[in-house]
């Protein structure tokens, strides 16, 4: 909902020309996610897949989940990773680490207000299956 209100007063503000902080405009800015290359695996319902992506500055993504493991590269910038039960890590470019499947992803973002993440990821998965899984929403 924080969210959704920062957007919608940044909307406001510049559409009465009101110039707004470039890090509240760039938490709203759309991740990216390219696939650059996804290869079946023989006699299986499972690939290969390999994505570039990336977040903007000051971008985060949700609590979610992976069904696999997957390899990630830094190419460029900074994150910040936590899993549940495991401490915040910090990744900066040109270091390699490892997501966990099956465990809550409670924290991944780009901690930088000014300059983009870009991270590779390699992993094997059934096909027809996303790599991030969004999390149930609570029920009360």
């Amino acid at each position: 909902m924080k969210k959704f209100l920062a957007v919608v007063c940044a909307c406001v503000l510049t559409a009465w020309g009101v110039e707004t902080p470039h890090a509240a405009v760039a938490t709203v800015s759309k991740i990216e996610r390219q696939t650059l290359e996804r290869i079946p695996l023989p006699n299986t319902d499972e690939e290969l897949q390999m994505m570039l992506v990336t977040f903007p500055p000051g971008a985060e993504s949700e609590p979610h989940m992976h069904p696999v493991e997957g390899m990630n590269y830094i190419v460029e910038g900074m994150a910040e990773s936590q899993y549940e039960g495991h401490p915040l890590e910090r990744y900066k470019a040109g270091d390699s680490y490892l997501d966990l499947a099956s465990v809550t992803h409670k924290v991944f973002r780009n901690p930088s207000k000014t300059h983009p993440l870009k991270f590779v990821i390699a992993f094997k998965i059934k096909k027809g299956v996303a790599f991030k899984q969004d999390l149930p929403a609570p029920t009360l």
